[in-house]
Formats: C-alpha cells, structure tokens, sequence
C-alpha cells in the first residue's frame, strides 16, 4: 500500500508534514502532523505495519492533506 513515507518538521511544537507515497504512484502530503505520530506511523507501531500506522494515526485523525503528485 505505502511505497515511502517521510517527515519535515515546521515550526514549534515540533509539527511538521508527513508525505506518503502510495504503491499507485500518488502522493500525498498531511500537514500538522506531529513528530511523535510520524515516527510511530514510519515505524510501523500498530500492529508492525506502517500501513495499518497511517491509517490509524494519520487518517482517522483526518489531518488536511493535499495530492501533490
């Protein structure tokens, strides 16, 4: 599902934007995104998936996100 995920950092408090490059070739960028919920998704800390992370920590948060690619 996820081919590549990173994190840029913003300004304090240490939120930034999370992109996520998808298996289809799109990508998406989500925006106040802090960095403790970045790392977990990149780790995959929900049930040792990075694609059960995102979809848990990241998009039932429903943070704005917008398609860049």
């Amino acid at each position: 599902m996820i081919r590549s995920i990173g994190w840029e950092p913003g300004p304090p408090p240490l939120s930034g934007t999370l992109e996520v490059e998808f298996d289809s070739g799109a990508v998406y960028s989500y925006s106040g995104v802090p960095a403790e919920v970045a790392m977990d998704v990149i780790l995959g800390v929900r049930n040792d998936s990075v694609g059960a992370s995102f979809h848990y920590l990241v998009r039932r948060v429903d943070y704005p996100f917008v398609r860049v690619a």
